[in-house]
């Protein structure tokens, strides 16, 4: 027990002998590390009179807490971290780790400027992360506890959803002086498609060895393959050779290509897609003596064969013919020499 000197006697002042005294009492018994308890949250160690269950404990070693009502509501680490709630824990990974009392309450983060034209920002966890904009009522960014994140919606349905308003400026922009523009990658394929503006031009396709499509209604309507042939209505290219242009399933277009023939040996230009289409085709192939030798084919109702194919005017050079659904051409004399041609393909007549 502390013994503190005094006197009953008034007007003599303790002398320095006795005021050493009393400090050296109360350094050795009050003032030294450890004469203090740790104390706990529901008994502090430091309360205030008629609440002791309010006030500051230490938790551990070089760690303190903050107690009210018997419960630790604040804990400082030895690193600086600082934990805010109910049973506060630090980590080696918390900076700032504020718990709510109970699983329903919201736990956050409220931004109030006292300059009452600033929005009153926050960022609340109800399960889902909210940024909120407190002065507007509505979340502006929403992480879900699966990880999708959406702008303008607090149910995102994919891993980036943005849900715009009736404001003329939302939606997304990319911007940037060095060729802004989104990539897109497919890992397990490598596949990469990119939306890019190189600022001579806007560009959108493959970066990889891949081919790029178009839909609509989510069916393929026409696509562009790895050697830069437009595929119109469908997606096969056999029988067709390596430098034909566009093959067609629509109601009208041209295309062209061409083919190096053997003497006497059947070669194929393309493949009819449409059996029931009609198709104008001429084959062309210039003599040695600048004089072009060329044929006509009109096909027609290719249902029926016999009737279908019609020479309208042959070259002394070439004849064509249908072998199954293969557009052929024979070079009846004369060396070997490339042959070029070209289709026209017409609604059904």
């Amino acid at each position: 027990m502390t013994t503190i000197v005094t006197r009953t006697a008034k007007g003599s002042p303790l002398t320095h002998v006795e005021v050493d005294t009393n400090f050296t009492n109360l350094n050795t018994n009050k003032l030294e590390a450890g004469a203090i308890a740790l104390g706990s949250a529901g008994t502090p160690s430091i309360s205030f009179t008629g609440d002791t269950n309010t006030g500051i404990f230490s938790p551990g070693a070089d760690q303190l807490g903050i107690t009210t009502a018997g419960v630790e509501r604040v804990r400082v680490g030895l690193n600086g971290h600082v934990a805010i709630g109910n049973g506060s824990t630090i980590t080696d990974f918390n900076f700032l780790n504020i718990q709510g009392s109970n699983v329903t309450h919201t736990v956050g983060v409220v931004l109030n400027k006292t300059d009452t034209t600033a929005q009153i920002w926050g960022m609340r966890n109800t399960g889902p992360l909210t940024f909120y904009n407190y002065t507007a009522n509505t979340a502006a960014l929403t992480i879900t506890t699966g990880g999708l994140v959406g702008i303008g919606t607090t149910g995102p349905t994919r891993s980036l959803e943005v849900a715009v308003g009736a404001t003329s400026n939302n939606g997304i922009l990319v911007t940037g002086s060095n060729s802004p523009g989104i990539l897109i990658s497919e890992t397990s394929g490598s596949v990469n498609l990119n939306l890019v503006n190189d600022a001579s031009g806007a560009y959108i396709g493959t970066s990889s060895n891949h081919y790029l499509v178009l839909r609509t209604n989510n069916t393929e309507r026409a696509r562009i393959d790895t050697s830069g042939r437009l595929l119109v209505g469908t997606a096969s290219t056999t029988g067709l050779n390596s430098n034909v242009a566009p093959v067609v399933a629509g109601n009208f277009m041209s295309f062209e290509g061409s083919v190096s023939a053997s003497h006497n040996t059947a070669t194929t230009l393309f493949t009819l897609e449409n059996l029931n289409a009609t198709y104008i085709i001429t084959a062309l192939v210039a003599g040695s003596n600048a004089t072009h030798y060329h044929a006509v084919y009109v096909i027609g109702s290719i249902a029926v064969p016999s009737h279908s194919i019609q020479a309208l005017k042959a070259g002394s050079f070439l004849t064509m013919s249908l072998s199954g659904s293969n557009v052929q051409v024979t070079q009846t004399s004369g060396v070997s020499q490339t042959i070029t041609w070209s289709v026209t393909r017409m609604a059904n007549i």
